[in-house]
């Protein structure tokens, strides 16, 4: 018999959960449905307690009763930001494989220890920038690299909401704005060169609550971010601007819209009313949730041995872009890295 919504549990591969805030529920609920889920923890015990009750698990004390059970394969760190690289390291050096949410880390200094921890321990080192895993990101990284577009000219993102109400401790740069950071730089597949950002605060307290950014990349194209909480609507996509076709994706709906045109061969040709002939075409992709494609990945690279797509290399490129962007709307200067 379970309790609540527990799933049968596999013997394979033991997660735990530590953080029960929004997201870290969110990784109960997906680990569970996986059948991994050995425990949670959270510092408020109560919060920690009523997880565990509903998906059947335990529900850890402290984090070095985690970190002490050698029945424990690996964790989900979706704490405060500033509490990452102390669960991390910890875990690390207890040989768990670690998830370790976005940002992050607090400081790029911290990425690069717990890069190295990882990499001395031989652990999976995952952090999760979410939107790698959404279907119409991966449709994007594949449809450019086969040339279905043709060239990759620029990409645009618009990620935009209303105010969040959740205390926050940074902008929405580093808060959704890293999303996209991340997106656009595995889409293009070269490193960012430049950073230069505009952004002002209306309503949030002491930090930016709308940006514009620019990204310069290695080999020559550009990224261009729009990020805020002052929006009514939500809004998630992602636009690309190709030789052969503009593309619109949609993140929520993970949907792709190809607009593509040509110029009619006719005999009645005038220079000043050319006949254009306009295509579009709408694909939905198959749905999937984003945070199962990541936990599933996670699990796989322990298992396999391997990288996972999101590693904490790329954790640090992204964090490094955004802290850039928070600087040049800071000091009004293009950031060069």
């Amino acid at each position: 018999m379970h309790t609540g919504n527990s799933i049968e549990r596999r013997n394979d591969m033991n997660i735990v959960v530590i953080g029960t805030g929004s997201m870290g529920k969110n990784h109960a609920r997906v680990c569970s449905a996986l059948g991994v889920l050995a425990g949670v923890f959270d510092a408020d015990e109560n919060s920690a307690k009523r997880v565990a009750s509903s998906y059947g698990c335990r529900s850890y004390g402290t984090v070095d009763e985690i970190m002490n059970d050698k029945d424990i394969d690996g964790v989900i760190i979706a704490t405060p930001t500033s509490h990452h690289y102390d669960i991390a390291s910890k875990a690390m050096l207890s040989g768990k494989h670690v998830l370790l949410e976005k940002p992050v880390c607090a400081s790029e200094d911290e990425a690069k220890r717990l890069i190295r921890l990882a990499k001395d321990a031989g652990i999976v080192f995952e952090v999760g920038q979410i939107e790698r895993y959404n279907p119409v990101v991966r449709f994007a990284r594949e449809s450019l690299a086969s040339g279905k577009f043709g060239e990759l000219l620029t990409v645009a993102t618009r990620r935009v909401s209303n105010f969040p109400g959740r205390i926050r401790d940074v902008g929405c740069i580093l808060d959704i704005g890293i999303h996209d950071i991340d997106a656009i730089r595995y889409v293009v597949g070269s490193e960012v060169k430049s950073v230069h950002a505009s952004a002002g605060r209306h309503k949030a307290d002491g930090v930016e609550d709308h940006a514009n950014i620019m990204l310069g990349f290695e080999n020559g194209k550009t990224g261009v971010l729009e990020v805020n909480w002052m929006t009514p609507m939500r809004v998630r996509k992602m636009f690309l601007t190709c030789s052969g076709a503009f593309v619109e994706l949609d993140y929520m709906n993970q949907a792709a819209r190809i607009s593509s045109s040509a110029y009619l061969d006719t005999e009645n040709k005038s220079a000043y009313m050319p006949q254009v002939e306009y295509q579009n075409q709408d694909i939905m992709l198959k749905k999937q949730e984003p945070l199962m494609n990541e936990i599933e990945d996670f699990i796989g690279a322990i298992k396999e041995k391997r990288k996972p797509l999101v590693t904490g290399e790329d954790g640090l490129a992204a964090l490094r872009i955004a802290n850039a962007a928070v600087e040049s709307y800071k000091t009004g200067k293009i950031i060069e890295l």
